[in-house]
């Protein structure tokens, strides 16, 4: 073999020998890059190992053009190193492979990305959608909460007969326009009942005669008002108006009590005829006026009576606490109940209360109605002018 032979044949083989050694580690190097996705890397190191074998590909070719000038051994080497050239193109072909493999993984994963963004953005579009379908689904339960209230009310409404109702509006209306008349008369007339009371209490300080107490320490009342009782030496007015009651009030008994209130009212306090005191008790006194007073007032009245008055309304007061109203005949069972619910056992009883509250305590008995009360107060009375 030529000298010049020689030495091109070994520089193959040494290049043939580095070639095939940066194969091997290639191929390794490629096959760990695909396994961590790293395509890129990959496509890197097969282009390289491509463009070394076609170099030494293309010297091989060229040394093989140039056999017919070379020597047998010569020759036989490049057939050896053509072999060998086969084998790498087999590591070419492998190579080749991963390049398909890369380019097929690449293929797929670009297509993985396409499908995630097309899932991403399906995913963000049905959670607009809840969110929308969640905000729908809470206005509609909203409405059906209110719907279910205006249906509550529409029941509560309708079973007030509206119908009804506007008649009963109409009703009362005709009745408030007959009250305002009746309230514009009322307070014509009690202008009248203001002058003319002005008018008589004006005449009664006029001629009140001396008045002097007849009693200890004043008796204190609610919110601290107190309250004295006056002996005054002159018939009271009060006494000589006609009175509705069962009992009539005296007149002529030359004198009588004032009960004197530290908030500037005075009630007048008269006698009837069963010696029991009478006196009006107004809002002003009734709001602060002391129970235990009542007692105090009525043995005053009586025992000042006893000093010099009639004998004949001392024994008209005994008879009234000596007939007992239940034991009578003339009253039926339901008379007898009505009496004893409203605690009126004997005359005395009767005498000492108004006829108006009389008729209302037979009333809230409710043994009694409508004629039946009336009816008992007319026995009632029967037996108070037979006494």
């Amino acid at each position: 073999m030529s000298v010049q032979a020689s030495a091109l044949i070994n520089g193959l083989k040494t290049r043939k020998i580095e070639t095939v050694a940066n194969l091997g580690v290639v191929r390794k190097e490629a096959d760990r890059l695909l396994e961590e996705g790293d395509f890129v890397l990959v496509r890197i190191l097969l282009e390289q190992a491509e463009q070394k074998i076609d170099s030494l590909f293309a010297d091989v070719e060229e040394l093989c053009a140039k056999a017919g000038v070379m020597d047998e051994e010569s020759k036989n080497e490049l057939l050896r190193m053509r072999s060998e050239y086969s084998r790498l193109l087999g590591v070419e072909k492998g190579a080749k492979e991963h390049q398909t493999r890369y380019e097929a993984v690449k293929e797929e994963h670009s297509n993985t990305v396409v499908l995630l963004n097309k899932e991403k953005i399906a995913s963000e579009e049905r959670r607009v959608n809840l969110a929308r379908l969640q905000g729908a689904h809470s206005q509609l339960q909203a409405k059906l909460e209110k719907l279910s209230d205006d249906m509550v009310e529409y029941k509560r409404l309708k079973a007030l007969n509206p119908d009804q109702l506007v008649k009963q509006v109409g009703s009362l209306s005709e009745n408030l326009e007959k009250k305002k008349k009746e309230l514009k008369e009322l307070k014509q007339s009690s202008k009248l009942d203001i002058d003319r009371l002005t008018e008589l209490y004006k005449k009664s300080t006029e001629s009140t005669g001396p008045a002097r107490a007849v009693q200890g320490k004043p008796v204190r009342g609610k919110n601290g008002v107190s309250f004295k009782l006056l002996l005054v030496e002159e018939n009271p007015m009060f006494a000589a108006r006609a009175m509705d009651d069962l009992c009539p009030l005296l007149n002529g008994v030359g004198w009588h009590l004032q009960l004197v209130a530290d908030n500037g009212i005075s009630v007048t306090v008269s006698l009837n005829e069963c010696l029991v005191a009478i006196y009006p008790m107004c809002t002003e006194i009734a709001e602060v006026y002391p129970e235990a007073l009542t007692d105090i007032v009525q043995d005053i009245a009586y025992k000042r009576y006893i000093v010099d008055g009639d004998p004949k309304w001392v024994e008209k007061r005994k008879a009234s606490k000596k007939l007992q109203l239940v034991t009578q005949e003339c009253f039926t069972p339901d008379e007898v109940k009505a009496l004893q619910k409203a605690k009126l056992i004997t005359m005395f009883d009767i005498v000492s209360i108004s006829t108006d509250r009389l008729l209302s305590l037979l009333a809230e008995s409710k043994a009694l109605r409508g004629p039946g009360v009336k009816a008992a107060f007319n026995k009632i009375k029967k037996l108070y002018d037979a006494m």
